[in-house]
Formats: C-alpha cells, structure tokens, sequence
C-alpha cells in the first residue's frame, strides 16, 4: 500500500516565515512587502504570496492597501487595549475548562522559580512564554486554542519590542504567576482567572504611555 504524504499548504509555509520576520523585527512596523523582491526572496510565485498575506491582514499582522500592497500593521495602544485582556481571558477559560494537575502545578512552579532567578531579558521572555503554554497544556478545546494562538502571534511583536520592559519588573509577573498556580491548587478557578487577567495587564500598563495611550481600565 502506498502511503501519500500530505504537504503543508505552501502558502502557510510563507506565512509563517513572514510572521516570524514580523514578530522578531526583520520587517518593522509600517514597513511596505514589496510583492515581487519579496516573491523572489522567498523562492516562490506571486499566488501563495498573495494568498498567504490575505490570511496574514485576517490575522492583523499586515494592513492591506489597494493602491499600495502591503504593509506591515502598526504598533498602536488601541491594538493592546483590545487584544491583551483577550488573552486573559482565553487563558483563564482554557484553565477552567483543563486545570492543571498537581504534578503540573509542581512543574509550573519550578519554571516560575527559573523565571524568578533568570539573568537576562530573552531568556526571560521565553521562560514566560513557556509558562503560559504550559498553563494551558491540558485544554483539548482546539477552537479556543486555535484563537488564543493567533491573538498571541499579535502580541508576541509587542513582548519582543518590550523585553526590557517586561524585565524590569519581572518580580510583577512571577508573583501573579505565584498567585494564579496558588489559587489553581485552591480550587478557586475564578480567582486564577481574575489572576490571569491581572497578569496580562502587566504589558499593556508599560508600553501604552510609549505608544500615546492613557493607561488601561481596571
């Protein structure tokens, strides 16, 4: 019997290449993708290009313009305003749904004290980021999780710009860690969520006054 192997689609291969220049600064804020260099860059015709930045605009990492192509979307307060306590609440549902097991919550709490103790802004931000994947390891619910992964994809460009932000007061963030796994092991669900919540408001509160926001609602 001949087994046929199913190939990523290739215009997702392109998508994710482009999101990774995105999210990691290769392609800045308000930057234009010239279709035809960045065809040719990237080995590829023009039809998954275009197809693959269609997605990305749905994606609201690109801003599309008929007279002008593409360009990268902008950095704006109004976006972390609006996408920050999504991933709150996302990550507060999933926990709901799938709280982590006691080996878990243990897991949890030895990578938090690698966060605690962590010496330099990109190892911490990976080490948080880790957390939070591993947080919400256990939900099977794949429509949830396929939203919460596409609203962190937008956040991430925001994470990698404030690194050093999220650095300087990374006590904040493994503190509210410290909460939310305490409150799992509780069985007080709501009061992860409402710590979850406050956990998220850490970005938003650091870079909205870079950006020329006011401050975010409580």
């Amino acid at each position: 019997m001949t087994l046929l192997l199913q190939r990523e689609p290739l215009r997702d291969v392109i998508g994710r290449k482009l999101t990774e220049a995105i999210v990691y600064g290769e392609l800045g804020a308000g930057e234009r993708i010239p279709l035809v260099s960045t065809a040719e860059r990237l080995g590829v015709s023009m039809t998954p290009l275009r197809e693959s930045l269609v997605q990305l605009e749905r994606d609201g990492l690109v801003a599309g313009d008929p007279g002008r192509g593409y360009s990268v979307a902008p950095l704006t307060a109004a976006e972390l305003e609006e996408i920050y306590p999504l991933i709150g609440a996302l990550e507060g549902l999933a926990v709901e749904l799938a709280p982590p097991s006691p080996s878990e919550l243990e897991a949890l709490a030895g990578l938090n004290d690698r966060l605690r103790d962590v010496d330099n802004a990109e190892e911490a931000h990976e080490l948080d980021r880790a957390w939070h994947a591993r947080l919400t390891s256990a939900c099977t619910n794949r429509s949830l999780l396929d939203f919460l992964d596409n609203v962190k994809r937008r956040a991430s460009r925001y994470e990698i710009a404030s690194r050093h932000l999220f650095y300087s007061n990374l006590s904040e963030s493994v503190e509210h860690h410290r909460r939310i796994l305490e409150t799992i092991g509780a069985g007080d669900l709501e009061g992860a969520t409402r710590s979850l919540r406050a956990n998220w408001r850490i970005t938003p509160e650091l870079l909205i006054p870079t950006l020329g926001g006011y401050g975010t609602d409580e």
